[in-house]
This record gives C-alpha cells, sequence and structure tokens, in this order.
C-alpha cells in the first residue's frame, strides 16, 4: 500500500481482501486527509461483508468515499459468475477507472482478472496488487471431486449431502447446499473454517497435495475421490 496519499485511488477488493484497505480508510479518517476514492469491494453474502457497517458509515460521513459493494450469491438460486468482476461492470461502477491508480487485494481468480483487464487497456503500470498467499496449484484434468456428506457434531447431528467438483473449496460447497458453516478471512489463514474429516480425502487446493488428515481447511480444500 502507498507510503502517500495517492490523489483519485481505486480499491478493488474481495473478501478479507478489505483488511489493507480498512486501515488506510481509518488513517485518512482520522488525519482529515480522505482522498477521492471508489471503493469496488466483492463478498457472497452482505452479511459476509468484513467490517461491513463501517464501510457503509463511512461512506455516509466521508462524502468523497465511494463505496460500490458487489454482493455476487445474494438473490442466486445457484453460483453463478454474473457479478464478478469485468470490463463492463468496472465501467458502470467507476466509469473513471482509465484515471485512477489501483489497489487491488483478494482471491487469486480476482487479481488475475483485474490485472488482464488493466493490461488490456494499456494500463499495467497503474495496477497494484497486494497478495496474501501463493496462487493454487494446478489440478489435473483427471482430477473427479465427489459426494459430500456434512454433519454436526453429535449423535443427533443433522447431516446434509453435496456433489462437488475437484476445484470447489469444501467452503462453498456447504454454502451452496444451504449451510452457513464458521468461517473467518476465507484465504486459508485464520483457520476458523477448519473441520474433522471423518472419512474420506481431499485435495488442497494450493498445493496438489491429497490429505486424509482428520482436520481439515475447507476454505483451501475440495473432495478428492479414490481410483476404483
Amino acid at each position: 500500500m502507498p507510503e502517500a496519499t495517492p490523489v483519485r485511488p481505486l480499491f478493488i477488493t474481495a473478501g478479507s481482501g478489505v483488511t489493507p484497505v480498512m486501515s488506510m480508510l481509518r488513517t485518512w479518517e482520522i488525519v482529515g486527509n480522505m482522498p477521492d476514492v471508489v471503493h469496488v469491494h466483492y463478498a457472497p453474502h452482505r452479511y459476509d461483508v468484513i467490517f461491513g457497517s463501517e464501510l457503509e458509515e463511512l461512506a455516509g460521513s466521508q462524502h468523497r468515499y465511494r463505496y460500490e459493494p458487489v454482493l455476487t450469491r445474494d438473490g442466486a438460486d445457484a453460483p453463478s459468475t454474473d457479478h464478478h468482476f469485468s470490463g463492463a461492470q468496472l465501467d458502470d461502477l467507476c466509469p473513471d477507472w482509465r484515471q485512477r491508480e489501483v489497489w487491488a487485494c483478494g482471491p487469486q481468480s480476482l487479481l488475475e482478472s483485474v490485472e488482464e483487464h488493466f493490461a488490456a487497456a494499456g494500463r499495467a503500470g497503474a495496477v497494484h496488487i497486494e497478495r496474501f498467499r501463493a496462487p493454487m496449484a494446478d489440478i489435473p484434468d483427471d482430477a473427479a471431486g465427489g459426494n459430500v456428506t456434512f454433519t454436526t457434531a453429535g449423535t443427533d447431528g443433522t447431516a446434509v449431502a453435496a456433489l462437488a467438483d475437484a476445484t470447489t473449496p469444501l467452503l462453498r460447497v456447504a454454502e451452496d447446499a444451504g449451510l452457513n458453516p464458521a468461517h473467518g478471512c476465507r484465504m486459508g489463514i485464520c483457520h476458523t473454517c477448519d473441520v474433522p474429516l471423518a472419512a474420506g480425502r481431499v485435495r488442497d487446493l494450493r498445493t496438489g497435495a491429497l490429505r486424509t488428515a482428520w482436520r481439515q481447511d475447507t476454505v483451501s480444500e475440495a473432495p478428492a475421490l479414490r481410483a476404483a
């Protein structure tokens, strides 16, 4: 993040990628030096937005800060990329993006889309990327997912079954199945989403390694079908 206050920053964040931006916004608010900011932030639902209430209050009190939340799964019956980052969407949310310096922080897929878009527009030099973790591993073409059963603790725990592919994190699979499992950063840092693995195996999407250990990080691992 910049040492000097940028003149017209465009922040593009998702998930816990809002954390470094929040620190900057708080500082600018305290010192009374809020620049002309446009902030596009992505989250599945409104309740998933980290610092959501604070961001909305800041937008209401700071006329130079414009907050544009994009809720990618609100009202959706199934996973969709309709609300994910795109050039057309950016034109709508921030028409003057070509005149702004950009800071992006979030999942690898978002960062790659932002880099590709600005590079194609001849603006690669205006983009600053903040990464919390290394890119995901390449998943073999013949990798297969499988049936997943989510259960709650205890003998009377309920069970929910879902079909998952080999590349979708288990946290996302659980949410798509209508569950609301505990989670925090959604990037594998805080380990709030770690759960016991009762049976079967999973693939670590960060390294490609197959695991059968008893406790797993649901945000960075997907089911891995055993060979017959």
